[in-house]
């Protein structure tokens, strides 16, 4: 495949010369169209990994309040432990 013309008149010059630009035109075209699926799965990735992120801060924040909980009732326990026995 490929423009093969023998360029001996002026209409075959201007159509070489059309045929070209065109091609130049589809390589942009498909040039631009793969940069953009590739930006587009690049921010899906980032997404993604941002929601993990969020996620895991999550997590980690119950369970900060967990133990938070576990020590104050561990704290209770020894004021009214020492309470009751002092009497």
């Amino acid at each position: 495949m490929g423009l093969q013309l023998h360029l001996d008149n002026q209409s075959h010059i201007q159509f070489a010369v059309l045929w070209i630009i065109t091609c130049i035109h589809l390589h942009a075209f498909a040039i631009g169209h793969e940069q953009a699926e590739r930006k587009n799965a690049w921010l899906e990735e980032q997404e993604k990994q941002a929601m993990e992120e969020e996620e895991e801060r999550e997590n980690m924040r119950d369970i900060e309040l967990l133990e938070g909980r576990i020590k104050r009732e561990e704290l209770k326990k020894s004021l009214y432990e020492f309470l009751y026995q002092s009497k």
